[in-house]
């Protein structure tokens, strides 16, 4: 018992506040660090999620105009398709994109171009995102405008 009642004492003296002036004068402190990191914690998270948003808003009009390329050219052979071949796959992005996203004229648009030589068939789509966390509002434009762009050769 004597043992531990020594250890405990000199434990004691090794740390205690008298021995380090320096942690009596600290009190607060953690306070003031979390008052001064925590905003910037919160930033980054808000801007890791709006980053994450806008990725996956791009990935996914990306592909769908990847997609409307392929049904494009696909269609381009055949006579009875050709007359309302750039209205088809007008109609085929916006049905696909709007099974994930809004297609709201103000929010998204789809342009498809066919080359002055016939050899070539693009397909853009132009989406808006909008913002949603507050802090990430002032630094990037709302809604934040992206673009994509897919082009593929008729054959």
């Amino acid at each position: 018992m004597r043992q531990v009642a020594d250890r405990k004492r000199l434990t004691s003296r090794l740390f205690s506040r008298n021995r380090f002036p320096c942690l009596r004068q600290q009190k607060g402190v953690t306070v003031t660090e979390f008052a001064i990191l925590a905003p910037m914690f919160f930033l980054l998270i808000m801007i890791l999620v709006e980053g994450g948003r806008i990725f996956s808003t791009w990935l996914v009009i990306t592909d769908e105009a990847r997609e409307g390329a392929r049904y494009g050219v696909v269609g381009y052979g055949d006579p009875a398709r050709q007359p309302t071949l750039v209205q088809d796959v007008q109609n085929y992005v916006a049905n696909r994109i709007g099974t994930t996203m809004s297609t709201d004229p103000t929010r998204f648009a789809v342009n498809v171009q066919l080359n002055s030589g016939g050899q070539l068939l693009a397909v853009t789509v132009n989406y808006n995102v909008d913002i949603v966390t507050p802090l990430v509002q002032g630094l990037l434009p709302n809604p934040f405008p992206l673009k994509a762009v897919s082009a593929m050769r008729l054959e």
